[in-house]
């Protein structure tokens, strides 16, 4: 009885083994990653390279067809055939975190420069309003005045 029970454990284990086989073998898909573009496409592919400005890939109908490289800040994620998820944090060049470094770049003379323009700016409209406002009263009241 203990054979017999054995026996059926091995055929159970060798039938699972095999119909995961012919799984992978009938959906050649679940051997490649997908690659998901922020702009919502989708390419079936072998990603074969992640630097920190490219991602290679090839793709998955065509292994040995050309390398295709893609800026990371287009990637928004790369699901794996493994399954496994990596959420790409590519920063776009053409960012705000761009304008930071060429804020660094100048000189402190610039900077100091551009500062006080600005209070010069902010000086100016808070002279320069008010009195625009009391000559325009001024020729208001003179066309008045001078109609009656």
């Amino acid at each position: 009885m203990k054979k017999i029970a054995f026996i059926l454990q091995i055929l159970i284990f060798l039938s699972g083994l095999s119909a995961s086989a012919r799984s992978s073998t009938l959906n050649p898909d679940s051997l490649c990653d997908v690659v998901i573009f922020k702009n919502g496409d989708e390419v079936k592919a072998k990603v074969l390279e992640i630097t920190p400005i490219e991602i290679k890939y090839k793709k998955c109908l065509s292994p040995d067809g050309p390398l295709y490289v893609v800026k990371k800040y287009d990637v928004f994620m790369i699901k794996y055939a493994n399954g496994t998820k990596e959420v790409i944090k590519g920063d776009n060049p053409m960012s705000s975190n761009n304008n930071n470094t060429d804020e660094a770049k100048k000189t402190k003379e610039e900077q100091e420069h551009i500062k006080q323009c600005e209070a010069n700016s902010r000086w100016a409209h808070r002279i320069i309003l008010p009195i625009g406002a009391i000559l325009a009263a001024l020729y208001i009241t003179g066309i008045v005045l001078s109609g009656l």
